[in-house]
């Protein structure tokens, strides 16, 4: 397709907003300087894994519809025997996924008795006084948009807490 005599291109990406699989962020050195260990498990569970397929056969079906093909000239990388067959989708999708920067969770918020929870409501780290998280790490969940303007309400919530306090 061509606009203004360019080339143009356009794609359709699926994304998991709530995905059910669950990275790992180890410490490995305690060296501050050292990178952590992260294990981001994309697509680590069926349902995970299901929903993708489901969502790239949407953007299949939108980007054959009549609206959208009156614009295109050809699709490039994927092809029908590809979206119809689980496995062949499966693969594609774990050959081109990306993460979309988002992470969360890495300091779960909760009660103390959660062995999961690192800090309390008020980003208070269990068991270490005067320290406390207020970023997207805190989050129980990840949010089904953009994380920044979140993270800026746990940063004000946290910081009217110690004000308060």
């Amino acid at each position: 397709m061509e606009n203004f005599g360019i080339e143009v291109a356009f794609g359709v990406f699926p994304g998991l907003q709530r995905p059910e699989s669950r990275g790992r962020l180890r410490v490995e050195s305690m060296d501050p300087s050292e990178a952590p260990g992260i294990e981001l498990n994309f697509l680590d569970t069926e349902a995970d894994k299901r929903r993708m397929r489901e969502g790239m056969r949407i953007a299949w079906e939108v980007t054959h519809s009549p609206a959208v093909m009156e614009h295109v000239d050809h699709i490039l990388v994927l092809d029908q025997e590809t979206i119809d067959d689980d496995e062949a989708l499966d693969q594609y999708v774990w050959d081109t996924a990306i993460q979309i920067f988002h992470p969360v969770g890495t300091a779960r918020m909760g009660p103390a008795d959660d062995p999961e929870a690192v800090v309390d409501q008020y980003g208070r780290v269990h068991g270490v006084d005067g320290l406390r998280v207020a970023d997207a790490s805190i989050m129980p969940n990840i949010t089904r948009a953009n994380t920044n303007l979140t993270c800026i309400m746990i940063g004000e919530k946290i910081a009217a807490s110690i004000r308060d306090e």
